[in-house]
């Protein structure tokens, strides 16, 4: 299993996240006192964010069922690596930023391939950029065709791979927020 996220902070500025409101659905009452203790509290935001989006996607694999509540995907802290848990489930999420980006990602038992890409802001442009990589590097590192990759993903929306039609034993997950996309990919 794997799961990622990526935030744009320019394009993150133009959210409502001072709303009072804003927290309170997304976060915790100790995360939201990790945010209050932060030199940056807009960064914190995000990387809270990215952090509980990446768990929620892994989650997604193992237990495929949409919902939306991100207080449910509970930090431990506000670090480099952090733990979520929500019920039963566990996951160690890594965590890398700079002052355009934040990326998140689990961390996964096999090695991980990734990549994250500029992109254009235009929605449909950044799916179709990143799957051309994407299978653009997989034909490189599998030895087999591009033409025949194709992705699509389930009921709860998770992302699979197929080759000629047949379903590859991959982790995959997508993201794109902004002017940024990535992936990250186990086999």
């Amino acid at each position: 299993m794997i799961g990622n996220d990526i935030v744009d902070l320019g394009y993150a500025r133009i959210s409502k996240w001072q709303h009072p409101r804003f927290l309170d659905k997304l976060f915790t009452i100790q995360e939201q006192e990790l945010i209050g203790q932060s030199s940056n509290k807009f960064s914190a935001i995000w990387q809270l964010w990215a952090i509980k989006e990446a768990a929620y996607k892994a989650y997604l694999q193992l237990y495929p069922s949409r919902f939306f509540n991100p207080k449910a995907f509970v930090c431990s802290a506000l670090s480099s690596r952090t733990e979520v848990s929500y019920q039963d489930f566990s996951v160690e999420v890594q965590c890398v930023k700079d002052n355009s980006m934040i990326y998140a990602e689990t961390i996964a038992q096999k090695p991980v391939h990734r990549e994250i890409l500029k992109v254009s802001p235009d929605h449909e442009s950044q799916s179709k950029q990143i799957r051309q990589t994407l299978f653009s590097r997989m034909s490189e590192q599998l030895n087999i065709e591009n033409e025949c990759l194709t992705l699509r993903k389930d009921r709860s929306g998770v992302p699979h791979i197929y080759h000629q039609g047949s379903k590859l034993k991959a982790a995959i997950s997508l993201t794109h927020h902004g002017g940024y996309a990535a992936y990250s990919i186990t086999y």
